[in-house]
């Protein structure tokens, strides 16, 4: 269900007091996942014929959600080389359906031309959109051996005094939702708050790294337990929607007292693999070493790139992207605000 005028009406006055510092509002970004979903999703092509559709899409997606929330700072996040290999080492065919020809299902009806076949196309819209996000007042982050997820959900922890919006479609990032963190699913038109995880789930945020341990996750290739979807989860393991957090002994417990059904039977016989799916999954207690948090930590110090309009429109002629995202000019002026609060922040450390 999408959210309701009225939703966004209470959410915007809920808030407190006005931003006056860069960490007040974050908005982090999913970038492989905004621009792989654009990329696959929208046909937009310029009037030469090139398709433009992931670097228009994700620059499309990115003015929404600034729109939308106002932040004081915005954090665009990649998957860094190796990332997947420490889930890898747990579970080989952790995302082996990935990139596959099944799992891309594109809205256009045409193949490229000249020689550029699908992979490569990808990868020079991906570099390219890196120089368009090098000309907007945000800090991008990628860091070798770590996933976007694990880099993400550390940035949320480092500061309970900052309010987090995590933009991404992926659900794993439903576990991290609290008083200080939502996520914005851009397909959904929706923002999840804890009363709305459980709304949609019936489990409490805190859970939800349990409940994805049962049910599996087909966009990771990660098989859950047999019998279970989301209305038997309810069903058998109805504490899962408690602030608390519970634990994969707490789920093994309540199935040994309804063993007759088959489902509670095959969850007790296969503890190991949902203690291989939590452990793939879960997000809440930090996987990565301290050498790659500092790097993390030092990679938010650092000074933000300025708002370089010039160079930004000097891209967007090249690229014919005014052809697709019909005014450049209005879409650019929404980053207006965001830059006021980098360039407050790099006087700041400038100073230090």
């Amino acid at each position: 269900m999408k959210e309701s005028y009225a939703d966004i009406l209470k959410e915007l006055s809920s808030e407190k007091k006005k931003p006056d510092n860069i960490s007040d509002k974050v908005l982090v970004v999913d970038g492989l996942n905004t621009f792989l979903r654009a990329y696959a999703v929208s046909p937009s092509s310029t009037t030469d014929g090139d398709h433009i559709g992931g670097i228009s899409g994700f620059l499309y997606s990115l003015g929404f959600a600034i729109k939308r929330f106002s932040p004081t700072r915005c954090i665009v996040v990649f998957d860094g080389i190796g990332g997947s290999k420490r889930r890898k080492k747990i579970f080989p065919e952790y995302k082996a359906n990935r990139g596959s020809a099944k799992a891309a299902k594109y809205n256009r009806a045409y193949d490229f031309q000249d020689g550029i076949n699908d992979d490569k196309m990808k990868g020079l819209q991906l570099k390219r959109l890196m120089e368009y996000l090098d000309a907007l007042p945000i800090t991008v982050i990628c860091i070798d051996n770590i996933e976007a997820d694990d880099t993400m959900a550390y940035i949320t922890h480092l500061n309970k005094e900052s309010n987090f919006v995590i933009m991404s479609a992926d659900r794993d990032f439903l576990q991290l939702v609290d008083t200080n963190v939502k996520v914005w699913s851009p397909t959904k038109k929706k923002v999840y708050t804890v009363g709305k995880v459980i709304e949609e789930y019936g489990v409490h945020p805190h859970n939800f790294a349990l409940y994805k341990a049962i049910n599996g996750d087909v966009s990771d290739n990660i098989p859950g337990i047999k019998g279970f979807g989301k209305v038997t989860i309810k069903k058998h393991f109805g504490f899962l929607i408690d602030e608390q957090r519970h634990t994969i002994e707490d789920l093994t417990e309540q199935a040994t007292k309804n063993i007759k059904y088959k489902a509670c039977q095959r969850l007790v016989e296969n503890t190991d693999i949902l203690a291989r799916n939590y452990q793939l999954m879960q997000l809440e207690e930090s996987i990565i070493s301290g050498q790659l948090k500092l790097q993390i930590v030092g990679e938010l110090a650092c000074e933000i790139p300025k708002l370089n309009k010039y160079q930004f429109h000097l891209l967007s002629l090249k690229d014919k992207l005014f052809t697709v995202i019909k005014n450049v000019n209005t879409w650019v002026l929404l980053f207006n605000k965001l830059n006021v609060f980098v360039i407050k922040y790099n006087e700041k450390l400038n100073k230090k």
